[in-house]
């Protein structure tokens, strides 16, 4: 959604052009004019480490562009020592999903998966790596 010249909010169409079932992770196209004239966050694949500071940026309910801090509280690894789920303590409310998990430089570390389970003071994020293995898909896999 955006804002008009009044100030009402107005929905956006986005097409989908890449999509991974088995981890809830989707790459949308804004159809944003002038593309070149944006700014995007940068994907960090490599850094990410227990007791790191975090934000996650979203808009639960009706909110716009809550910034919310933490900090990385578990790692889940694959048995190759490949990041499967990043556990954080910043709060995930409804609207926070898809909403980018960053660190300190605004790099984006993972992807706002869920609510934690028993525990709505963690959130559940998906490593940056898939959404660069959407983007790229005949590039190599990052390491993490």
């Amino acid at each position: 959604e955006r804002r008009d010249s009044v100030g009402n909010l107005t929905p956006r169409t986005a097409i989908v052009s890449a999509v991974d079932l088995n981890r809830d992770v989707a790459i949308l196209e804004l159809g944003i004019a002038e593309p070149s004239s944006r700014n995007f966050l940068r994907l960090e694949t490599n850094s990410i480490r227990t007791g790191q500071k975090v934000y996650t940026l979203g808009n639960p309910g009706h909110l716009q562009w809550v910034l919310s801090e933490g900090i990385v509280s578990r790692i889940v690894k694959d048995s190759a020592g490949r990041v499967e789920m990043i556990i954080a303590s910043p709060p995930v409310y409804h609207g926070n999903s898809g909403g980018p998990l960053i660190n300190e430089f605004g790099e984006v570390l993972g992807v706002v998966l869920a609510m934690g389970y028993r525990q709505s003071h963690l959130g559940v994020y998906a490593p940056s790596r898939f959404v660069f293995n959407l983007l790229n898909p005949t590039r190599p896999q990052p390491r993490n």
